[in-house]
């Protein structure tokens, strides 16, 4: 699928609405949202590193409230990056992703109340983010 020259795979009970530099996401019988940003494709010219990446996307989804960063995933593969984490904000749960491909970086929130969460839906989560790449 490619979408504002994003190219994702994701699993067809999946639904995409581009806003923009984002573009959201939902499963038809989800309980979260994932939300995609292109707003930082060019962010790291020159400067790619895993630790730039997450520091962007902590960036991203800074907030009041949140907690520190909890369950980090990280993998590397012929200068690309890709990696997560969780956190919460009071009563919801959120987890964060990057991807950069090609030198170009994409990054991702999902969030759900923590007591709705549904592992199958985050996993689709992660291998959508893990897909992305722009065209």
């Amino acid at each position: 699928m490619l979408i504002d020259g994003l190219k994702i795979e994701a699993p067809p009970e999946w639904l995409f609405r581009s806003m923009g530099q984002m573009i959201l996401a939902e499963r038809d019988s989800g309980v979260g949202c994932l939300q995609i940003s292109l707003a930082f494709r060019h962010d790291l010219s020159g400067t790619e590193s895993a630790e730039r990446c997450l520091a962007l996307a902590r960036e991203f989804v800074s907030c009041g409230g949140m907690s520190e960063p909890f369950d980090f995933t990280e993998s590397a593969d012929d200068g690309s990056f890709f990696g997560g984490f969780s956190y919460t904000v009071g009563e919801q749960f959120g987890r964060a992703w990057y991807r950069l491909a090609r030198g170009q970086l994409v990054l991702g929130s999902y969030g759900c109340a923590q007591q709705k969460k549904q592992a199958s839906e985050l996993s689709e989560c992660e291998c959508i983010m893990r897909s992305a790449q722009f065209a």
